[in-house]
């Protein structure tokens, strides 16, 4: 029988949100262990899709980007350095931090785009989604 009744309430409660709550020292709970769960479906914003398609577009057999600002778009620079690094946060692209053109770094597509050895491999962004959504089930 537990002595500490208030810990034990706790306890109790904690099983939710996805999280088992256990007390490891009869006074403290700490979280242990997390359930699995579901990845979202990534979606495009707007500028997203438009960028993306822009730089889908450009990729060339090394399945790689680089950073400029598309003169057909109109943004400014900042709107298009927060649109490119949205497209990193969404992990649709990832910095190789070692490869670099003049000042700008080399960015990769994660699901292959086009490659030397098989080709172009996605035209449209909504293939890009399509194929990145089914790695991330």
């Amino acid at each position: 029988m537990r002595k500490n009744k208030k810990n034990w309430e706790i306890f109790s409660k904690s099983v939710k949100n996805n999280a088992i709550v256990c007390d490891h020292i009869p006074t403290t709970p700490a979280l242990i262990m997390t359930t699995h769960k579901e990845k979202k479906m990534i979606t495009f914003t707007d500028k997203e899709r438009q960028l993306a398609q822009i730089f889908i577009n450009d990729t060339d057999g090394s399945n790689s980007v680089i950073f400029y600002n598309p003169k057909e778009l109109g943004w400014d620079e900042n709107t298009t350095k927060g649109v490119f690094a949205s497209l990193v946060k969404k992990e649709i692209i990832y910095p190789d931090h070692d490869t670099g053109i003049d000042i700008h770094v080399v960015h990769y597509w994660m699901v292959d785009v086009e490659t030397d050895d098989a080709g172009r491999l996605i035209n449209t962004v909504d293939e890009l989604l399509e194929e990145k959504n089914k790695v991330a089930q």
